[in-house]
């Protein structure tokens, strides 16, 4: 079926070129060898439109470097990635925007009316359409001929209706992308409309690693097929009528994704005791959390929510929520009635969980002391816990931690003697931890990103790392082991100390260069005399 579409497109090609009824070819080998030798020779200008697979594009255009200089050709497709590995150079492609608000609307009045501007008395409802559509050329499309030629009173309830709902025809186009998915990027993408718009993407891929899959490959292959975006805080974005297309897809998985407690309840009353299978819950506060908090409040979380495969765990402005967890047997959610201060020691039953976060919870005080024995742990966030006073001398126990981030720690002044033993940490981030001193790397040979901000000292850097950012440490005078950082990717640097920027002189008297792809951006604070832009670095070109 496939060769004889191809076969088909062979034939509308060559008849539109050479002008013939007169088809000279068979199959499709024979086809792609009589175009080619028609696009060598003939002026063309051929459209490809919504090309999703390479075979496409090598089959209809079988002589892409050698057509004639005068001929044009275009191409659109939601897959990004398709169109560099065909070998179309990057500044060749343009990435279409939505729509400013003026030729937005341009183009709604043009189906809605039909004419190029607004009627006075539609003014407010057309700017209430525009927002709904968001720029995108399809959505102004379909809504303007969806509500043309109708009254005032039909507009209004149209809009009550998109509001909340795609209609078929604009889910149909949109759903054509996600049913080219594999099955395993199909998964991510209804998780991130369910639970990760808005999230960085460094914890959001821990997650999915923690599953088995290929975070970052699924992501990247999701924002090359313009179905998501990550935006320059390194934050998934995502559009919100393929928000809406994909958890109404969710909605009919037998993998349950909960974002609502309505879901919940609904579960309750459809399968009541029985056991269901759930990819994950998310509570969040500016749509549901009220409500969640009542839920808990009124009943423990129904039984089947089990626990004991738990790979991710995240608490944001958990002081608003009672203690979650029973005295005995596994975790399960329920409230006590008073704002949470400490985590139970049978919290660190949970060996699974992969990904915690604390989110917070400046009444918490510290962590359990048996912490270590959550072994599989690999990223672990406390930010605005204010707090916590120290980390468990077990800490080190936690040898498959690869990312930490510590944020607005304020009573954390010093980290656990053998933190120096985290051998597989890869991802350091510590911000706003004033006061906090940190002595000793020990044996963290694997760090390949660092970021301070707020710290008084910063210990001998290794050869792997790739990353350094250091921001507002009013007290570093030095950065030792700069030397070593062969692998050095980004460094960036901020202080207010004349000594800090002195020290990174060392770049100047290197026997050896950092690659050309380093990018370094360091400035002093207004008033230090010392410039960096005045130094010369081996290698390389200041960014």
């Amino acid at each position: 079926m496939y060769k004889l579409k191809i076969y088909m497109k062979h034939k509308k090609m060559f008849q539109d070129i050479s002008g013939s009824n007169d088809i000279p070819f068979n199959n499709v080998e024979e086809g792609k060898a009589i175009l080619a030798e028609q696009l060598r020779s003939v002026k063309v200008f051929i459209v490809l439109d919504d090309v999703h697979h390479l075979n496409q594009l090598e089959s209809l255009l079988p002589v892409k470097d050698n057509l004639r200089h005068d001929s044009l050709i275009v191409i659109t497709s939601r897959d990004f990635g398709l169109l560099t590995s065909w070998g179309i150079p990057y500044n060749s492609i343009y990435k279409v925007k939505e729509l400013n608000f003026l030729h937005a609307m341009e183009l709604f009045c043009w189906h809605a009316f039909p004419q190029p501007f607004e009627i006075n008395e539609f003014e407010y409802l057309i700017k209430r359409f525009l927002e709904v559509c968001r720029g995108l050329p399809l959505s102004l499309k379909v809504l303007g001929g969806l509500v043309c030629g109708k009254s005032k009173e039909y507009w209004d309830a149209q809009l009550k209706e998109v509001s909340g709902l795609l209609p078929e025809d604009i889910r149909s186009i949109l759903k054509v992308s996600f049913d080219l998915l594999c099955e395993r990027d199909r998964e991510v993408f209804l998780d991130i409309s369910c639970f990760f718009i808005g999230t960085e993407t460094d914890s959001t891929i821990t997650v999915w690693d923690g599953c088995g899959w290929s975070g970052v490959c699924s992501l990247k292959r999701l924002v090359e097929k313009c179905l998501v975006e990550v935006d320059r805080r390194n934050y998934i974005i995502m559009y919100d009528q393929l928000r809406d297309l994909a958890r109404q897809i969710a909605e009919t998985r037998a993998l349950h994704r909960l974002w609502s407690p309505q879901q919940i309840t609904h579960i309750i009353e459809k399968q009541g005791e029985e056991s269901v299978s759930i990819r994950g819950i998310k509570a969040q506060s500016d749509e549901f959390y009220e409500e969640f908090v009542e839920l808990v409040r009124e009943s423990v979380l129904p039984p089947w929510i089990s626990l004991k495969k738990l790979r991710a765990l995240e608490f944001r402005e958990a002081s608003k929520l009672e203690e979650p967890w029973s005295e005995t047997g596994d975790i399960s959610f329920y409230g006590k009635g008073a704002p949470i201060e400490g985590l139970p020691e049978q919290f660190c039953h949970l060996r699974s969980l992969e990904d915690l976060e604390l989110v917070g919870c400046d009444k918490l005080k510290s962590l359990p002391s048996k912490f270590g024995d959550m072994i599989n742990l690999r990223c672990l966030e406390l930010t605005k816990c204010s707090g916590i006073e120290g980390l468990p001398e077990e800490f080190f126990r936690l040898q498959l931690l690869k990312s930490l981030k510590l944020e607005r720690c304020y009573k954390l002044k010093s980290l656990p003697s053998k933190f120096g033993d985290l051998t597989n940490l890869r991802n350091l981030r510590i911000e706003k931890c004033y006061g906090l001193t940190i002595a000793y790397w020990g044996t963290l040979v694997q760090l390949t990103k660092i970021s301070l901000e707020g710290i008084d000292d910063c210990p001998g850097l290794t050869e792997l790392l790739g990353v350094l950012k250091i921001e507002l440490c009013g007290e570093l005078r030095r950065i030792e082991g700069l030397e070593n950082c062969r692998s050095l990717e980004v460094l960036q640097a901020q202080n207010r100390r004349k000594e800090v920027i002195q020290s990174l002189k060392i770049i100047e008297s290197l026997s050896w260069k950092w690659p050309e792809r380093c990018m370094i951006c360091c400035s002093a604070a207004p008033g230090v005399e010392a410039k960096l832009e005045s130094f010369t670095f081996p290698g390389l070109t200041l960014a």
